[in-house]
């Protein structure tokens, strides 16, 4: 009796003892330059602790660990960027845990925590998201930041058509998206993107994220345990009987790990004693001798051939704790080497032996082990049969069974159904919902395009979970449904950054780069040069080519095909697409491709068409036009073009085809998408084949019957096809120049902005227009007209109406010459310009020798006599030219000697 109280007594001292020592400091504090660190020195069980909204719960049913807790928590000194304001509550207790409660100061202060069983400690570590706005009052707090470094554009809401719901900006505490305050008077301005095209010219290839499997706890590290870590070696208490101090001394040899020795026992027992009740211990004693020994320096064959003992064993035994300890031990090996088949055959014999022993822990752990392999294996009926019994889902973890429905009902593809369950129970859920429950359904509200509901979702999920393997696939889905949404584009970039640079996975950081790069360069009209910059998030890091999937592959492509597209590089971008493997995509993938083809080849055409190579026109038509204009919708316009290009060649039978397979395509639907490059002309396919019909009688110079065919119209469709033009052309080559200048003008005035004249067209009416001036003889309005016309025509990159800037300029040189007193001064510097811009015109010679007799008039003597004098000695002048030089040099030499 005296033993027993001393043991008692001792026991209650190392009790108290251990204790005192773990209240005696519980918290530690450190602070660093990134974030603030709580250490509580605490058991696990001990404390609760949760995050909620902007306050964190620090919970226990240890009284006297929450008054030290509170009593250290209040020796310290708090941190004003994290933390504003500290509460402690022992109300009704031990009804409810005594609670510290920590308000966090804002909704930027994020918490990360986790237990670190070594040191025996929760670890609390709280730091500030930066690309979060702090939201105080009404107004900008805090500008949000954009990549780019023109003025960013001002965050508001969008203007709902019909009555709204409340404001979202306005009304939403978000605690992971960058959401800016806006007042209520930018609620009512219309948000809009027009300085981007839409999602579509992005990186529009979109797939389905895997469900979430909930997250299975591991039991125990075979690292640094073994078998007797759960079940432990008792000693023997009847050393009485021989053969229990045999077992006894084998034990010791156990505990000595002295093995060899061990093992003789062992021999010697069996061969003294036989095979009996104390085999299978003797059997584990060598199990566990084995892994011991193989814990410092592991080696598979030995740790395999353990495994083969245990199993052995677990079949031997009726010792229930023995066979629940190996068979844990069992699943966590098969576990870690992701034999899910293996595992998922040992947790149904735990969950078979625990029920038949009412162990109710060793239940709930093999049911999850159970759904945790079938969610691995795909077996998603079998999980929900399994989670059909009732008394199974009574017993479970609040919430888990939900979490597993979820991910079988996402797997099966049945995303209404899971939305529809999570929706019946949602208020019944106590917060933090089961991550797996709110990441799966948020896919599902993604894959059903109910983006709003899934926004919140993953906001949700963030919010609790964003230490989980999954937060890298919420945070770039949030960042592509505000693309989907049309968000402003400032703060869908800020997302699309937060993705890139918070993300732990290679396979979405690279996503995320790709349709960020999409849409700052795909996207965006006119990029800057720090937009252009990002093209180098296209190159992959050594784990982000590892990480590239099929998926992934075809976005790439995408993306660098727009973006030589968006540049107009259009020979790279179709050199680029001839290498893309088509054949292998889907049909609705390989469209995708085949229409940014079309609009490729309609780019290269028209950058032909403009600089009047009618014969690449022709060529490029004629050799892709089978390869991707034919499968998918047409282009009107590039008709038009292609036909225009046959008549100016002349060739009118390759025109006359054209023009039949042109009016083929009346039943056919016209291409609005994609659209990269602008159409010049917008009209309707019957307009564009009579427009055709008149500019092969211009081209014919049959100014007869085009002027009779115009009449011909009536007055909506002279409207539709540039009337005026077609009639100034045909009063110019008649000859009728008073009436070309009113119809020219009209055009000069005001264009059809569905049917814009072509450059040519263009360059034809400018030339009509100076010409029929120019033979009026009104010198004055001619001087006034066509000085204007020839500063704006200086200012064009168009190489058919450069082309008429010479003769406009040589004609309103030739203007200035003309008149009995002229500007000598003005005329100087206008020869002088157009001999140095035009200098291999034909006019050349007649501009020089007026640009000679300017330098003499305007007393410069000696630079006239020197450039007539040139004139006369260059062979290619004509020879009236010289002539008039020679008379010009001649005057002046007797003018100077009568001086």
């Amino acid at each position: 009796m005296n033993k027993l109280s001393a043991r008692l007594t001792t026991l209650f001292v190392a009790s108290a003892l251990a204790a005192s020592s773990v209240l005696a400091d519980i918290i530690d504090q450190e602070t660093f330059k990134t974030h603030l660190r709580w250490n509580l020195m605490v058991p696990r069980d001990q404390f609760y602790i949760v995050k909620r909204d902007q306050t964190l719960y620090i919970e226990t049913v240890n009284l006297q660990m929450f008054e030290t807790l509170a009593g250290d928590i209040a020796k310290l000194k708090t941190n004003g960027q994290y933390i504003e304001s500290i509460n402690y509550s022992k109300d009704n207790f031990p009804a409810k845990p005594a609670t510290v409660a920590i308000k966090l100061k804002d909704p930027s202060v994020e918490l990360f925590s986790f237990y670190r069983d070594a040191d025996k400690k929760y670890i609390l570590d709280f730091w500030i998201n930066a690309d979060l706005v702090s939201e105080k009052n009404a107004g900008f707090k805090k500008p949000l930041p954009v990549p780019v470094e023109e003025k960013a554009p001002v965050v508001v809401a969008k203007k709902a058509a019909s009555a709204p719901p409340k404001n979202v900006l306005l009304n939403r505490k978000s605690n992971i998206l960058p959401v800016v305050e806006v007042t209520k008077a930018a609620v009512e301005e219309k948000s809009a993107n027009p300085e981007y095209r839409d999602f579509r010219y992005g990186a529009s290839f979109i797939w389905d994220y895997n469900p979430m499997i909930p997250q299975l706890e591991k039991d125990i590290i075979l690292a640094s345990k073994i078998p007797d870590a759960l079940f432990p070696v008792q000693d023997r208490t009847n050393l009485d009987d021989a053969k229990e101090a045999h077992m006894q001394l084998t034990i010791n040899f156990y505990r000595e790990e002295k093995w060899g020795l061990m093992n003789k026992s062992i021999t010697l027992y069996e061969k003294k004693y036989g095979r009996d009740s104390n085999h299978v211990f003797n059997e584990y004693l060598k199990a566990n001798a084995l892994l011991r020994g193989n814990l410092a320096k592991p080696n598979r064959g030995i740790t395999q051939s353990a495994m083969v003992l245990l199993s052995n064993i677990k079949d031997l035994t009726d010792n229930y704790e023995m066979k629940s300890a190996i068979l844990r031990y069992l699943i966590q090996y098969n576990v870690d080497q992701k034999d899910h088949v293996k595992t998922l055959e040992l947790a149904k014999q735990l969950f078979v032996e625990a029920r038949g022993e009412f162990d109710q822990t060793m239940v709930i752990q093999s049911a999850l082990t159970i759904l945790h392999a079938l969610g691995e294996l795909k077996q998603v009926d079998k999980i929900e049969d399994f989670l059909s019994d009732k008394k199974l889902a009574s017993i479970l973890p609040p919430q888990m069974g939900l979490a597993y429905t979820s991910f079988a009902l996402l797997s099966k593809g049945e995303t209404k159904e899971l939305i529809k369950r999570f929706k019946t129970v949602e208020k019944s859920l106590v917060k933090p919902i089961h991550p797996a429950i709110l990441f799966n359904v948020a896919e599902s509200y993604y894959r059903e395009a109910q983006y709003e509901s899934s926004i919140k979702t993953y906001d949700e999920f963030l919010a609790s979970y964003s230490y989980l393997l999954q937060a890298p696939y919420a945070r770039l889905r949030l960042a592509l449904e505000y693309e989907l949404l049309d968000r402003p584009a400032a703060e869908n970039l800020v997302l699309y950054k937060n993705a890139i640079d918070r993300s732990t996975s290679a396979e979405i950081r690279y996503e995320a780069k790709l349709r960020y790069v999409a849409m700052r360069l795909g996207r965006k009209l006119k990029p800057t040069e720090s937009d252009k910059e990002t093209e180098v998030f296209l190159e992959q890091s050594p784990d982000e080519s590892k990480a590239l999937n099929p998926n992934l592959k075809k976005l790439l492509w995408l993306v660098r095909l727009r973006l030589f597209i968006a540049n107009k590089e259009y020979d790279k971008a179709l050199s680029y697409l001839t290498s893309v493997p088509l054949d292998a995509l889907k049909p609705a993938e390989r469209r995708v491709f085949e229409g940014d083809g079309a609009e490729i080849v309609y780019g290269l055409i028209q950058e032909a068409y403009l600089k009047e190579d009618y014969s690449k026109v022709v060529k490029i038509w004629e050799v892709y036009k089978d390869k991707y204009e034919t499968k998918v919708a047409k282009n009107l316009y590039m008709n038009f073009v292609v036909c225009d290009a046959f008549i100016k060649l002349g060739l009118y039978k390759s025109y006359d085809r054209a023009l039949a397979s042109f009016k083929n395509v009346q039943s056919e639907e016209a291409r609005t998408f994609p659209i990269w490059i602008d159409r010049t002309k917008s009209i309707n396919l019957s307009q564009m084949i009579e427009e055709l019909n008149l500019i092969r009688l211009v081209a014919d110079a049959n100014w007869q019957e085009a002027g009779l065919k115009l009449t011909s119209y009536p007055v909506s469709l002279r409207d539709s096809l540039n009337y005026p033009f077609y009639q100034g052309m045909i009063h110019f080559h008649q000859k009728k120049y008073s009436e070309a200048v009113v119809e020219f003008e009209k055009v000069l005035v005001k264009q059809n902005p569905q049917n814009q004249l072509t450059p040519r067209q263009t360059a034809d009416l400018l030339m009509g227009y100076v010409e029929s001036l120019y033979q009026l003889r009104d010198q004055d309005r001619f001087k006034t007209v066509v000085k204007a016309l020839s500063d704006d025509i200086g200012q064009s990159k168009s190489a058919p109406i450069l082309n008429i800037s010479e003769r406009i300029n040589y004609l309103l040189i030739e203007s200035y010459a003309g008149e009995s007193n002229p500007e000598w001064k003005e005329l100087e510097m206008m020869t002088k310009t157009f001999r140095e811009k035009f200098v291999k015109s034909p006019y050349n010679s007649r501009v020089g020798y007026l640009y000679g007799l300017s330098l003499i008039k305007n007393a410069k003597v000696p630079e006239g006599r020197e450039v007539l004098s040139l004139l006369t000695n260059d062979k290619n002048v004509p020879s009236h030219i010289k002539e008039m030089c020679r008379s010009e040099l001649a005057t002046l030499e007797l003018t100077e000697k009568k001086l």
